[in-house]
């Protein structure tokens, strides 16, 4: 009673709802109720957000191009911002695709996953653009991302995988 005997608010914040209660000289002005449950969060989310886009192989091989931008020195948010205007992709994405492709040119870690497929189409770029040892360079990177995935707890098998096929390919 105290509580509410001058001009408060109580906040109820349950499972699957949010009520908020305004009192003004110990009376009840307003309540209202907010639904936060899972299904009411996942609709809003369906609303507010774009659809996802599927990974094309015309993304892959610009992501790419930019990549090797990166690589020289570029800035990579700018570099993305020229993908996602291409591409309309995620911009987060393009960044990730922009500093895998970078690290692989540079042989050094690349911390952001990718999916197989562009892992694959950029061995290939980069041994057909820079050779064998420019694909090692690649695959030395790909290796310490392997590494620093497994040590987050992740399995990177299919990413492994493909590098132990590139690298019986030598």
């Amino acid at each position: 009673d105290a509580m509410v005997s001058e001009s408060s608010a109580i906040v109820d914040i349950g499972g699957a709802s949010l009520q908020i209660t305004l009192f003004y000289h110990g009376k009840v002005r307003t309540t209202q109720h907010i639904g936060l449950g899972t299904v009411i969060m996942s609709e809003n989310m369906k609303r507010f957000s774009k659809p996802r886009k599927k990974m094309t192989d015309e993304m892959i091989r610009i992501c790419y191009e930019y990549g090797k931008k990166v690589s020289e020195g570029k800035n990579a948010q700018e570099m993305a911002d020229e993908v996602v205007q291409k591409t309309e992709m995620n911009r987060n994405s393009a960044l990730m695709y922009l500093y895998a492709v970078s690290g692989m040119l540079d042989g050094t870690v690349y911390k952001r996953a990718i999916n197989a497929k562009a892992t694959r189409k950029y061995f290939d770029y980069i041994l057909q653009e820079y050779g064998q040892s420019g694909l090692d360079k690649a695959l030395d990177a790909t290796r310490q991302h392997i590494k620093y995935r497994k040590e987050c707890g992740l399995t990177p098998d299919a990413i492994e995988t493909l590098c132990d096929e590139y690298e019986q390919k030598e």
